[in-house]
């Protein structure tokens, strides 16, 4: 169940303890066409192969199905919500069953790792949302008003307009001690958004 203590940046987090481990199995392409909230879908993240999906387990652990979360991350902010990219919910007839929920204006897509599955999550219902340039400004009025560490690293919103990277946040909580496990995919590029900046 979606909860604050699962929120972007509640705690400190890491994939593994000395039992289990979030663990990437198959990472995300290096490029995908991310969109506006206008164009329509443009299909979910596949995997580097290019034929499949990404594919998320939680291994050691077979008790029970376990929700995994996961929301558009920081490249270089480990685990931080991107400000310019957002989760989307892909829906196909086949697709993995998933929920999206906003937590601190965050899109938070929640899957199911399950024991009959292996504990193994056939990420093919996510795509990347690219936010309205006001949405990212009225974003980075508030960190800054909160005295958010993000946004004092970044020198003017010109260099936060030239991140094109992102990165996948993968989070569950073990039931039995209630630690927050959660890894991070390789960077993926938004490649028509990089082209227009070094030919504009």
């Amino acid at each position: 169940m979606i909860n604050n203590r699962l929120a972007p940046c509640a705690h400190p987090s890491r994939s593994k303890n000395n039992k289990y481990e979030l663990k990437i199995l198959s990472q995300p392409e290096e490029q995908h066409r991310a969109r506006y909230l206008t164009e329509g879908s443009r299909g979910a993240i596949k995997d580097k192969s290019g034929h499949g999906y990404p594919i998320v387990k939680l291994c050691g652990y077979t008790r029970q199905p376990i929700k995994i979360q996961c929301f558009i991350g920081h490249d270089k902010h480990i685990g931080v919500p991107h400000l310019f990219y957002q989760a989307s919910k892909i829906a196909g007839k086949n697709s993995t069953n998933c929920v999206i929920k906003k937590i601190d204006g965050t899109s938070i897509i929640t899957m199911e790792a399950s024991p009959a599955n292996n504990m193994e999550v056939n990420v093919d219902c996510i795509g990347i949302l690219k936010e309205r340039n006001v949405d990212v400004e009225q974003k980075l009025n508030k960190f800054q008003k909160v005295g958010n560490n993000m946004t004092n690293d970044i020198d003017t919103m010109n260099n936060i307009k030239r991140s094109t990277r992102c990165r996948l946040v993968f989070r569950c909580e073990i039931p039995e001690t209630s630690e927050i496990l959660q890894t991070v995919s390789t960077p993926i590029l938004w490649y028509l958004l990089l082209m227009m900046i070094l030919t504009g």
